[in-house]
């Protein structure tokens, strides 16, 4: 009956592992899935501030059509605005790996906890069993 106990604690145990490992399979995966957002988040502002390169070009060769003295002021002011718009869009890609690098962090560290306070709860598990061996082999 001993050995039927500890079976199925064993088996209790090993099905316990197996949730554990599944949950920590599920949050990584809600881990990739969001870096895939984030990255197509940026895939697509890329996208966006391309466009807007391209319809900025456009104008300008509009421009440059219609009056050279306007274009060479319209250019100062067209060189000023991308700059402060890669400037911008830079500052945002940082902020979004910044995010990135901090999400893995903390999905490192909640990693590393719960593997932790998993192998304590086995080595507690392991040290009942062992006192029950004990307590079975001293009624034998």
């Amino acid at each position: 009956e001993i050995d039927q106990q500890l079976a199925q604690q064993d088996k209790d145990f090993e099905q316990r592992l197996l949730a554990k490992d599944q949950q920590l399979v599920e949050k990584q995966k809600e881990f990739d899935q969001q870096l895939i957002h984030v990255r197509k988040d940026f895939e697509q502002l890329l996208l966006q501030k391309d466009q807007q390169f391209v319809e900025k070009q456009r104008d300008y060769e509009q421009l440059q059509l219609a009056n050279n003295q306007q274009l060479v002021e319209n250019q100062n002011g067209f060189d000023q605005q991308l700059a402060q718009k890669e400037n911008d869009f830079e500052q945002h890609l940082f902020a979004k790996d910044q995010q990135l690098v901090e999400m893995k962090k903390e999905f490192d560290q909640q990693l590393i906890h719960e593997r932790k306070d998993f192998e304590q709860r086995l080595l507690a598990k392991d040290q009942q069993l062992v006192e029950k061996q004990k307590e079975f082999d001293q009624q034998l």
